[in-house]
């Protein structure tokens, strides 16, 4: 635990404490609360990198671990093992097997088993200490049965979102793995949403290993993707592009700075949006109210991520409706107004403040805490009072580097506000690859001389990991092991889900601030931190506690969109859901328990029969 640092710098109508009051303030307690609570639910971190992201059956593939505490710092519990798992897209284990862990780490070989399909698959890998299938790290991999003479697709659409009933294009460029353009070589494409074709052609690329497919998207959907398969005659080679369209459902979920929409207090909003399938994408529209005028418009900064700022006087049902390509009609209620409370705006991060505005709803004079986390870790902490609005710096050069909770609470313990903020301590590992040769024949040998150098460029010792792949089938699209510490594993919506945003080295400070926004910490809870109490934790690890199963009838078959309801058998309180097309339900971020106190029944589509359900109980099977 860092020693506690009291505030020092406050301006604009902010008072400090006398001692006395400081001493009567919840900073001690909470802080024995965090030390309590992560003392029983430890969290770690794994971050998993393969060689490459293609392979064949029975191929061998390359990997390493490295696990770490909450601090980044490398594991240290003895004799812990790493579970590494295959698995297939409808979640099924195909494999797993454990491996030691060493000061942290984990190297070693899996093999492909030599009759999988041609598809995606997934190798997920995680520790005894983890708890949530959230916090397993996952790494997407293509296995090819034709992976040696595979062809490599570039397309783009004319128009990037299709809309219903109108034409579109698709451009294709068609190349061998080792680069060179394919003529004359001839396609099959399927137009397909889902399992339905919509469409179907034979097509030949021309001198230039181009081709352009038409394609018309109907006004209608089964609730599935569209997808572009392309072929070859044989069937021995696929490859699927999916097509973004403006009747793609989508799903939108709203961040208020701080926590709250404090009704009468201008407040900034942060939004993400994906396509029912995950993927992010670009909206326009307006924030309405209950009469349809508009209050604000709105629009994304980059595919999935996107901020405004509205004031709610608390009597206004405002909701966000679309009018772009993307989502157009699709309207999304944003989060009532709270009549009293706190809002807070960080203005300004730098090298040595944190600047930030807090305005209480009611103007009145309060007794506040503020404390600073990172990890499970408090590093700052400071009482005070406000009258009603006040401006507040507060010491970043004492935050340790990546994402850190600031976090506002009453004289009486109750949180008020919370908010994300990046510490950017200018921390850079440069890695200079020198290779003795520029080509290699098969079975070759050559030295490689990698060299490490910090951010003022003097040498630092390091453990390298060095692959070698195809051009075309690195994986490049893998999260550097600094950006999946500081920022994929820390928030519920990882880093990566924005590739467009982050894409440059030089990350947007602006756009990041909007990210840190849009989003929550995970497998940290204020609420669960503060109710915790060691007489009454579990065994099991059920942070982030969920429950998830499959539902089939008398005979065995997986029931698809049957009717899922699950009771907590302690507090009565009831959730839904539907399956999807495996017969899987998931319920997420249940709040703490045991799974024995729920129960859980299931009917069909239409309420009529009743089916049967099998629970998942263990890591594994909540992963799957």
């Amino acid at each position: 635990m860092k020693a506690l640092i009291l505030l020092v710098s406050m301006v604009i109508a902010v008072t400090l404490l006398p001692a006395q009051e400081q001493d009567q303030g919840p900073i001690p307690k909470i802080s024995l609360q965090i030390t309590n609570y992560f003392s029983y639910y430890p969290q770690e971190k794994v971050f998993l990198v393969t060689d490459k992201s293609e392979y064949k059956p029975g191929e061998a593939i390359w990997f390493r671990a490295f696990v770490a505490d909450a601090e980044n710092r490398p594991a240290s519990e003895e004799g812990s093992k790493l579970s590494i798992g295959l698995y297939d897209k409808a979640g099924a284990l195909l494999f797993k097997n454990s491996y030691d862990l060493t000061k942290g780490e984990a190297s070693g070989t899996l093999i492909v088993p030599d009759n999988l399909q041609s598809d995606t698959y997934f190798l997920g890998a995680y520790t005894s200490s983890l708890y949530s299938p959230d916090q397993v790290s996952v790494v997407r991999l293509k296995i090819d049965q034709q992976y040696n003479n595979q062809w490599v697709v570039e397309a783009i659409a004319k128009d990037s979102v299709s809309v219903a009933g109108k034409s579109n294009e698709l451009f294709v460029v068609l190349r061998d793995i080792t680069g060179n353009i394919l003529k004359n070589e001839y396609l099959r494409y399927k137009l397909k949403n889902g399992p339905e074709v919509l469409a179907t052609d034979k097509i030949k690329t021309d001198d230039n290993g181009k081709v352009t497919i038409p394609l018309t998207i109907p006004a209608k959907t089964n609730g599935e993707p569209f997808i572009c398969e392309l072929s070859d005659l044989k069937d021995e080679w696929k490859h699927e592009i999916f097509l973004p369209t403006s009747i793609d459902p989508l799903v939108v979920r709203f961040y208020p700075e701080g926590g709250n929409l404090v009704a009468g207090i201008p407040t900034r909003i942060g939004f993400s949006v994906f396509n029912k399938w995950g993927i992010p994408v670009d909206v326009e529209g307006s924030v309405v109210n209950q009469d349809g005028s508009p209050v604000t418009p709105v629009k994304t900064l980059t595919k999935g991520l996107g901020l405004f700022s509205v004031v709610n006087t608390g009597q206004q049902k405002l909701k966000l409706q679309l009018t772009g390509t993307t989502g157009q009609g699709q309207s999304f209620e944003l989060p009532a107004p709270s009549s009293n409370g706190l809002a807070i705006a960080v203005v300004k991060t730098d090298a040595d403040f944190i600047y930030a505005n807090l305005i209480f709803q009611d103007k009145q004079k309060h007794n506040i805490s503020l404390i600073i986390t990172h990890g499970n870790s408090v590093y700052w902490a400071g009482d005070m009072e406000i009258n009603g609005t006040g401006r507040i710096k507060l010491p970043a050069n004492q935050l340790p580097h990546g994402i850190n909770l600031l976090s506002v609470f009453s004289k009486e313990g109750n949180l008020l506000a919370e908010r994300l903020v990046f510490k950017d301590n200018k921390l850079a590992l440069k890695i200079n690859v020198a290779p003795e040769k520029t080509k290699l024949q098969p079975k070759g040998k050559m030295l490689v001389k990698v060299q490490l150098t910090d951010e003022n460029n003097q040498p630092v010792s390091g453990n390298v990991c060095v692959s070698v792949a195809d051009k075309f089938n690195e994986a490049v699209n893998q999260v550097s092991i600094e950006d999946y510490m500081q920022l994929e594993s820390e928030v519920e919506t990882p880093f990566s889900s924005f590739p467009e945003a982050f894409k440059q080295k030089e990350t947007n400070n602006a756009l990041l601030d909007v990210f840190l926004i849009a989003n929550k910490l995970k497998g940290f809870d204020w609420a669960r931190i503060r109710q915790f109490k060691p007489e009454n934790a579990t065994g099991t690890h059920i942070e982030n506690f969920s429950v998830s199963g499959v539902v089939t009838d008398k005979s065995g078959n997986k029931m698809n969109k049957a009717k899922v309801s699950l009771a907590n058998n302690k507090n009565m309180q009831i959730y839904s859901t539907i399956t999807n097309s495996e017969g899987i339900f998931s319920f997420p971020n249940l709040s703490m328990s045991n799974i024995d106190d729920f129960s859980v029944k299931a009917t069909d589509a239409d309420g009529k029969r009743e089916l049967k359900v099998n629970l998942i109980k263990d890591l594994p099977g909540q992963i799957s």
